[in-house]
């Protein structure tokens, strides 16, 4: 059976997989509403020209019937996400009257699914990741995508034993532990959806993360030795984005941000 082929767009600090429908925003994953993101996927393929907007609309919305101003306000949110100006636009010109245009320079990967997501696990790699993003000033250990193309955000033990790590598996992103001086990987998430871990609990007994779990973004933490959850948030509207949890020095609170369209801080007192 032949291997699946994936196709990546890369700009500036933005990757879409076209594949997995998926788009990161600085090494960080974004919830991104499917429209919005298949007009994106449209005009990365028809870059640098212009495209005329029943062109998108017939392409995006196919045999639904609706009005340009549909096709406007996935523009707009695509705009609000990517931080681009529609007077000084980066990404995506509009040409008035007829259409849009993708203005930015853009890299394309090619390839096998297991040949650009899943490379072999190396526990020494994934130190020096967490290394280098430490020294950038990346929270909690979060490596930045040149340092860790494959396996993203890392958070070591407290008496730094172990590792925890964010891997692709299949569609989707688990969270993985291994020793920080080698061995074999132990998987500790298996349900559908993506993860990312940020950061342990002063004992060493839980590992808060984030995750996005059918495009709803919640916060949980799970124990390496049984493999426990526990879901600490329950925010319902896809929309909005929970991420970097910290655990403080006592382990009585959990600081994280929560965004939707700007990101606030918030914190989490947690009972014994």
């Amino acid at each position: 059976m032949p291997t699946e082929k994936r196709e990546i767009f890369i700009f500036d600090d933005v990757r879409v997989d076209a594949l997995t429908f998926k788009l990161w925003k600085a090494g960080i994953p974004v919830a991104v509403e499917p429209k919005a993101l298949r007009v994106l996927l449209f005009l990365l393929h028809n870059r640098g020209r212009l495209v005329e907007k029943e062109e998108i609309l017939d392409s995006v919305w196919k045999e639904t019937s609706v009005t340009e101003n549909s096709l406007t306000r996935e523009i707009g949110k695509l705009r609000r996400l990517l931080g681009d100006d529609p007077k000084q636009a980066r990404y995506i010109q509009t040409v008035h009257t007829r259409g849009y245009r993708f203005v930015a320079e853009v890299e394309v990967l090619n390839g096998d699914a297991k040949e650009v997501f899943e490379p072999d696990v190396d526990a020494a790699e994934l130190a020096r990741a967490h290394a280098v993003a430490s020294a950038n000033g990346s929270q909690n250990g979060a490596a930045t995508p040149a340092a860790t193309p494959h396996t993203g955000t890392t958070a070591p033990s407290p008496d730094g034993k172990l590792l925890a790590f964010q891997s692709k598996r299949g569609d989707d992103m688990q969270i993985m532990l291994i020793p920080s001086d080698g061995g074999t990987p132990t998987q500790l998430t298996f349900d559908r959806g993506d993860k990312w871990p940020y950061s342990w609990s002063p004992g060493g007994d839980k590992i808060v993360f984030a995750g996005a779990r059918r495009g709803i973004w919640n916060l949980w933490w799970i124990s390496p030795s049984d493999k426990s959850e526990r879901q600490l948030t329950h925010n319902t509207k896809p929309g909005v984005i929970l991420r970097f949890p910290g655990w403080s020095p006592l382990g009585d609170q959990i600081i994280y941000e929560q965004a939707e369209i700007t990101g606030n801080i918030y914190v989490m007192f947690l009972k014994n």
